[in-house]
C-alpha cells in the first residue's frame, strides 16, 4: 500500500500546488479547467493554444473541435492519466494558461491561490564585494 502511494505523491503534490497570481489582482479565470474525478478524466479548454496543448497529449474533442470539450480515452489507466495531467499541466503553464484541476479530494476549505511578494533583502545579504584582509 505504501509503495503504490509513494509512487503516486510526487504528482499529487505538482497538481494540488496553488496558482500564483500578483496580490494586486483577483486570480484569474482558468484557460483549462480538468477533472480527474470522472472517468475518462475530462477538460474544458477557452482559448485554441490551451486547445492545442490538450490535443498534444492525446485528449480528445468530444463536442467537436469549437467545443472546447475534452476527455482522455477510456482506456487510459490512472496511472497514466495522472501522468498525462501533470505533463499537461506544465506544458500549459509554459504558454501562459491558467489551470484549475479537480482531483476529488476533500478538503474543509479550498486553499487560497498563492500570491506573489516582494521580499526584502537584508542589508547585511546586499553585496559588498570581495573580501579582503
Amino acid at each position: 500500500m505504501y509503495t503504490t502511494l509513494l509512487r503516486y505523491t510526487p504528482y499529487i503534490a505538482d497538481l494540488t500546488s496553488p496558482q500564483v497570481h500578483e496580490k494586486s489582482q483577483p486570480p484569474p479565470d482558468p484557460d483549462v479547467r480538468i477533472d480527474l474525478t470522472t472517468s475518462p478524466a475530462t477538460a474544458t479548454a477557452r482559448s485554441p493554444q490551451a486547445r492545442e496543448v490538450l490535443i498534444r497529449y492525446g485528449w480528445t474533442a468530444t463536442a467537436g473541435p469549437a467545443g472546447g470539450t475534452y476527455a482522455l480515452p477510456k482506456e487510459t489507466s490512472e496511472s497514466d492519466t495522472v501522468a498525462i495531467t501533470v505533463m499537461t499541466k506544465h506544458n500549459l503553464h509554459a504558454v501562459g494558461a491558467g489551470l484549475t484541476i479537480a482531483l476529488g479530494i476533500p478538503a474543509t476549505t479550498s486553499p487560497r491561490p498563492a500570491t506573489v511578494e516582494p521580499v526584502p533583502i537584508p542589508v547585511q545579504a546586499r553585496a559588498t564585494g570581495p573580501h579582503t584582509r
